[in-house]
């Protein structure tokens, strides 16, 4: 009893951890990001990369994730939307959409690391 116990338990923390929501996001922005061009607007970027979101155990979760803004080092403002694409512990490994002047100037993480 108690085994099936421990077993049941694992199965619903696994469940937890691959919500066929989630991945169905995370595959659908890999896709949607292979259709991003350097130089579109910010309004054309998100239409391409979609607001569908995802339930989890823990919530929802919006798409884009999470955003940030900042000056970069010409004094310029910088947006960064997050979009989840990669399975990690509490959705933090995202890619970055970097946008200045509302145009898409690059994505990924060497795209942020030189807006910075």
């Amino acid at each position: 009893m108690a085994r099936l116990f421990v077993l049941s338990s694992l199965f619903l923390a696994l469940l937890g951890c691959a919500h066929p929501d989630v991945s169905g996001l995370m595959h659908q922005n890999q896709i949607s990001l292979q259709k991003l061009k350097v130089g579109m607007t910010k309004a054309d970027a998100m239409e391409i990369m979609g607001t569908r979101s995802a339930e989890t155990n823990r919530g929802p979760i919006a798409n884009p994730i999470r955003s940030e803004t900042f000056t970069d080092k010409t004094g310029s403002p910088v947006e960064v939307l997050h979009y989840i694409t990669q399975r990690s512990r509490n959705y933090r490994d995202t890619t970055p959409l970097v946008f200045k002047g509302g145009v898409l100037v690059g994505w990924g993480p060497e795209a942020l690391r030189q807006a910075r």
